[in-house]
């Protein structure tokens, strides 16, 4: 890739999800924006289930997704998270908030620092 911005004359902007929300996870997803719990009762409402957060994996990943979609193969025999599917519930959920206030807080907190991360980036590379 630095190939190809020096050839463009251009600096390509990168930086780890995770790091930019402010969250501790080593592993981080667009879903992990929002609290895992948030994410559990999306899933739950998708596939009818009752998974609670203590029946989440404290080992490997600690993307909600990944932890999430362990749950679903050795309790449920499922044989993966379509996160398409999830996804579809948390648009319900989306189409009923009408400002920021209504997301959840911690999804809000994280939100911001990642859009003021992504400013920056860009606000730098416009410098002359």
């Amino acid at each position: 890739m630095s190939k190809l911005a020096d050839e463009q004359k251009s600096r390509f902007r990168t930086f780890m999800l995770g790091k930019a929300a402010g969250t501790k996870k080593t592993d981080f997803a667009i879903e992990d924006l929002f609290p895992d719990k948030f994410y559990v009762d999306c899933v739950n409402a998708t596939y009818a289930l009752a998974i609670k957060m203590e029946d989440l994996p404290e080992d490997g990943s600690d993307m909600v997704t990944k932890r999430v979609e362990h749950v679903l193969k050795t309790r449920y025999g499922h044989k993966e998270l379509d996160k398409r599917r999830v996804m579809g519930e948390m648009w319900k959920h989306f189409d009923t908030w009408s400002s920021a206030a209504d997301l959840p807080k911690d999804a809000v907190i994280r939100a911001e620092k990642l859009f003021k991360a992504i400013n920056a980036a860009f606000a730098e590379a416009e410098r002359p």
